[in-house]
């Protein structure tokens, strides 16, 4: 973005289109016209742009144009293909014998630190309770208050609560019925208070459903 920050918006897809094809052919041709049409440069504006954009960051090379940055990164890919298949043909042979090496760092320094250590007189090795940390256990008293269980209060409907109800979700039961009975069993659910007279009306439509 440095080197190319001066280049107007056209000069730039140029430029990106050109490096997009040298990547992927490893070359570009010297030839103006096959220039254009990679760089799909069909107006004399465009074709201008292209035209920069080779004498700014392109080298004709013989029959072709090179590209500093180009070069530099195609050597590199053939650099690790070329290290890769090494390591291939040594079937891994290169890793393991680093990670074996790294292994037997590991255990000298290990078998290194375990001598000193019995060197030591015992004072000096044997760690001691840390009596001088604070204890942060969270004592009973600290803790906040636990808030109380909130239990809503069963609020008897009226008749009109139930009609309405009854309409608003469809149901088939007659609100009558449903207020006669549980004001008959002074609003119980077998032995239990009820707690949702909404729940009931829908188990009854429920059940007349069936």
């Amino acid at each position: 973005m440095g080197k190319t920050a001066h280049l107007s918006l056209t000069e730039h897809g140029a430029y990106n289109v050109l490096l997009d094809h040298c990547y992927s052919q490893e070359t570009l041709s010297s030839d103006k016209d096959a220039v254009y049409r990679i760089a799909r440069a069909f107006t004399q504006q465009e074709r201008d742009a292209v035209d920069s954009v080779l004498l700014q960051y392109f080298v004709l090379t013989g029959d072709c144009y090179t590209n500093k940055r180009v070069n530099k990164e195609l050597a590199k890919a053939t650099e690790q293909s070329i290290q890769n298949s090494n390591n291939g043909k040594l079937g891994g042979r290169g890793i393991k014998r680093k990670e074996s090496e790294t292994k037997a760092s590991a255990l000298q320094n290990e078998s290194e630190t375990k001598a000193k250590q019995k060197a030591l007189p015992d004072y000096q090795t044997t760690r001691l309770p840390d009596t001088t940390l604070p204890d942060t256990r969270e004592r009973e008293v600290d803790k906040p208050p636990r808030s109380p269980k909130i239990v809503s209060k069963f609020e008897k409907p009226t008749l009109v609560e139930i009609r309405t109800y009854c309409e608003a979700i469809g149901a088939s039961i007659n609100p009558v019925t449903f207020f006669n009975h549980y004001e008959a069993v002074g609003w119980k659910v077998g032995k239990n208070s009820m707690k949702d007279w909404k729940a009931g009306v829908r188990g009854w439509n429920s059940r007349d459903a069936k």
